[in-house]
């Protein structure tokens, strides 16, 4: 009787995804995981930036911090939340990663590409320009021909 009751508890969790993710928090917690580290400057010559992959709870984010002395110590100088929750891997000159700098269009400002999956794996590849005059990173949009 206490099987069947308990399965059927489980079942009923399993259905409705804010119980789910209730129970998953509460037995897993909300610590932060470190998925990738790159760093690098943005323009050659330019101070050095670290780029951080982080996973917290079920969210995953870049948290860019920037040298504010050479390198010596780093500050954060941007969150951006990259709305899917599975974390991914792609190709780039060879070898397997899931965040990268690298000057994709040619403009002289590496460009910060990451990959993720959505909740039905449709794989996406993120790209993060860098505007100078803010000083931060906004997403890249595919061309309308794309």
């Amino acid at each position: 009787m206490v099987l069947i009751l308990t399965a059927a508890s489980l079942s009923v969790v399993a259905i409705n995804p804010r119980w789910r993710q209730s129970l998953k928090n509460a037995l897993v917690g909300d610590e932060r995981t470190i998925l990738a580290k790159t760093e690098g400057p943005i323009q050659a010559g330019g101070p050095p930036f670290k780029i951080f992959k982080i996973r917290t709870g079920e969210d995953i984010s870049l948290e860019i911090f920037s040298s504010v002395d050479g390198g010596k110590e780093f500050v954060l100088n941007q969150k951006i939340d990259l709305q899917e929750r599975i974390d991914g891997y792609f190709t780039f000159r060879g070898n397997a990663t899931n965040l990268v700098l690298a000057d994709i269009d040619s403009d002289g400002f590496t460009e910060i590409l990451s990959a993720t999956f959505d909740d039905q794996g449709v794989p996406r590849l993120n790209a993060f320009k860098y505007d100078p005059t803010i000083r931060t990173f906004n997403r890249m949009e595919a061309p309308p021909s794309f």
